[in-house]
């Protein structure tokens, strides 16, 4: 790379003998680089890392539910009476369950792929 910029760059180019440019382009041009590159890389890694935080909350957000409703599962089995309202009541739990988790993951695949790109999976 530093040969690249020293040596055998576009601003090194020679027309009849002379250099086009001056020595000065080759630093500005670094410079410029340097300049542009390093906030580029930071602005990258920071939102990468922003989508694997939120993708680690929402799998974690997922996780409390699944407790949640096993929780909620168990203790409407516990109850007890009559089995055709503790089947009602667990099927509406299920339903609100299953509609929140659809809902979730139809909203978040798009970081999930955005991650497997970025990742190179």
């Amino acid at each position: 790379v530093a040969q690249h910029f020293w040596e055998n760059s576009w601003a090194h180019a020679v027309k009849d003998g002379e250099r086009i440019f001056s020595d000065s382009v080759p630093i500005a041009r670094l410079a410029m680089i340097s300049i542009l590159l390093v906030p580029a890389t930071f602005q990258i890694a920071s939102t990468w890392l922003l989508a694997m935080w939120t993708l680690f909350l929402v799998s974690s957000l997922h996780c409390h539910d699944m407790k949640n409703y096993r929780h909620r599962f168990l203790a409407g089995l516990q109850r007890g009476g009559e089995v055709s309202t503790v089947v009602r009541s667990l099927n509406r739990l299920e339903r609100g369950v299953a509609r929140r988790l659809r809902s979730s993951n139809a909203s978040m695949a798009w970081l999930v792929g955005l991650i497997l790109v970025t990742a190179g999976a």
